[in-house]
């Protein structure tokens, strides 16, 4: 083989192996393009997903405290009823005529279920006076059978009703009181009313 054969046949192998190498890098370029697009996708599409995800969740949480937010106003609106109710309650207490306002009292005084003591009044000791006494003496002696045994005493202060002392015994049936436990009576049913609703 001559020389010129011998640089023809090594430029034809350099060319065929360049080639080669050409073809097989690239395959190589293309299986890194092809992982890296479908990283790139795979990236895109976890992040359109978590963003995705973060809008609903914000919307939730939104969607949440509106309903917390709007749970309080309607919360706070049912606690103002409610202690209006009893406002509007204990007014009406006040402003019952003087014979209404004896009998709730004598009524107060029946269920405490006594027959003796002292009955200190001071506020409204105009109305619950020698009549009012007369009256509880009456109803205890009608629904006892028993002649009761009350004395009635007058302080110095600005409370309504009354308080019945036996010995050492202080019974609280205040205005005050009475509507303490008028309300922890009614509460339960009225929270039940106001707050099932």
């Amino acid at each position: 083989m001559s020389i010129e054969g011998i640089i023809q046949r090594i430029e034809k192998d350099a060319s065929a192996e360049a080639e080669r190498i050409r073809r097989e890098y690239a395959a190589k370029i293309s299986d890194i393009e092809k992982k890296f697009n479908s990283e790139r996708e795979r990236a895109i599409s976890d992040a359109k997903n978590r963003a995705k995800r973060e809008r609903q969740k914000a919307h939730q949480r939104a969607i949440d405290h509106a309903k917390l937010m709007l749970s309080q106003k309607i919360l706070s609106k049912k606690m103002e009823i409610f202690k209006k109710l009893f406002d509007e309650i204990e007014q009406f207490l006040k402003n019952l005529p003087e014979d209404e306002y004896r009998e709730f009292f004598a009524n107060v005084l029946l269920k405490l279920g006594q027959n003796r003591g002292t009955i200190v009044v001071a506020a409204d000791r105009d109305i619950l006076n020698d009549e009012f006494l007369k009256l509880v003496n009456d109803k205890i002696t009608e629904s006892t059978g028993e002649k009761p045994d009350f004395t009635l005493k007058t302080e110095n202060g600005n409370w309504k009703g009354f308080y019945l002392i036996q010995e050492k015994v202080r019974y609280n049936a205040t205005l005050e009181a009475v509507m303490q436990s008028v309300r922890e009576e009614m509460e339960n049913d009225i929270m039940k009313e106001l707050f099932i609703s």
